[in-house]
């Protein structure tokens, strides 16, 4: 027997993972809703519910998962139900924004980046947490204890804090290995000969302080060899080498 009643509003990586993790945890998801018909029904179908295409005449659920682009979340949210219990799962959206016309609007922002079919811990994901008033923060209670999730309270300010590092963290650093995978791949460099360089680099990261095992020629001040690395590059690379580096021999000076 279901636990929850849940609606989803959206049908793309977020939706996906949180999707099939609450079917896995018995929290019922009644519909999902979104503008891409075609992933609207794949899900659908993968999970076994109801896709619903008029955003005005959703069925009635305990609470509504929001997982659209920040852009999109005021004009979703508008058309849903005053009374509803509408969660967002936004790193950057102001529930003050909307909290006058639905006062039962709350946070439940996961840090993590996801992809669709690749494997997730869900239950391992810190989730950000707000709520504004008692119903949303009852009916959050409740959806925490069925899923397990693990959970932060945080205000606006803060939850906005912990995005802007995490986009340094993830997504600048992975577009930066994009461009070395991209030089990699013109230079015919196989990209996998910097797997062990990556997992030690990550190790050493979440193991110890990362100023206290910085390494390379800025750390060390050798100015030959970074003018030889700035004379093989150019455009967005070079720029970002004399970033980094600049950066570097400012931190140890």
């Amino acid at each position: 027997m279901c636990s929850m009643k849940i609606g989803l509003i959206g049908s793309g990586n977020v939706a996906f993972h949180l999707a099939t993790y609450f079917q896995k945890k018995n929290i019922c998801i009644k519909w999902i809703y979104g503008r891409n018909s075609t992933s609207v029904n794949e899900l659908s179908n993968l999970i076994a519910t109801e896709p619903q295409y008029q955003l005005t005449k959703l069925p009635i659920v305990d609470v509504i998962i929001v997982c659209v682009s920040d852009n999109a979340i005021q004009k979703v949210v508008e058309q849903l139900p005053s009374s509803a219990c509408i969660l967002i799962t936004s790193g950057t959206f102001d529930i003050t924004n909307i909290s006058l016309q639905k006062p039962n609007v709350g946070v439940l922002y996961p840090l993590q980046t996801f992809t669709k079919n690749a494997p997730l811990a869900v239950n391992e994901i810190p989730f950000i947490i707000e709520h504004k008033t008692q119903i949303v923060h009852s009916m959050m209670n409740q959806l925490i204890s069925s899923s397990e999730l693990q959970t932060f309270p945080m205000n606006y300010a803060e939850r906005k804090k912990i995005h802007l590092s995490a986009v340094f963290l993830n997504n600048f650093i992975n577009h930066l290995v994009c461009l070395i995978q991209e030089k990699s791949n013109k230079e015919n460099i196989d990209f996998k000969i910097f797997n062990p360089l990556i997992n030690e680099t990550i190790r050493k990261i979440i193991n110890q302080p990362a100023k206290e095992i910085q390494t390379g020629p800025a750390k060390r001040k050798d100015t030959q060899t970074i003018t030889a690395h700035e004379q093989m590059l150019e455009g967005n690379l070079l720029q970002l080498y004399q970033l980094f580096t600049k950066s570097i021999l400012e931190t140890y000076k």
